[in-house]
């Protein structure tokens, strides 16, 4: 089974995103990781000089919020809360 990261820089209280994160979990093991707040804009940026908080949310069984950037949070997901995946999917944008 594909495991799916679901994430976006909407933040993680974006409707959109549990909306995808419920498709992908038809399709593979899906799980939930995004900026703790809204984050468009910083896509490409990366926190090097504070330490990133990850919380376990109450939106679903594998959902977590990251302190950081979009690109954090995928580098999170990645390298400490999952390990490899095989497909990441981003959105649904709330604009």
């Amino acid at each position: 089974m594909a495991r799916i990261l679901v994430t976006n820089d909407d933040g993680i209280h974006s409707k959109g995103l549990y909306v995808l994160a419920r498709a992908a979990g038809d399709v593979g093991e899906a799980f939930v990781v995004a900026p703790e707040k809204p984050k468009s804009t910083t896509g490409l940026g990366m926190t090097l000089h504070k330490p990133l908080r990850v919380k376990k949310t109450r939106y679903c069984t594998r959902c977590y919020a990251i302190s950081g950037t979009p690109s954090d949070v995928v580098h999170m997901a990645v390298n400490v809360i999952s390990g490899p995946v095989d497909l990441v999917l981003s959105g649904i944008n709330v604009g």
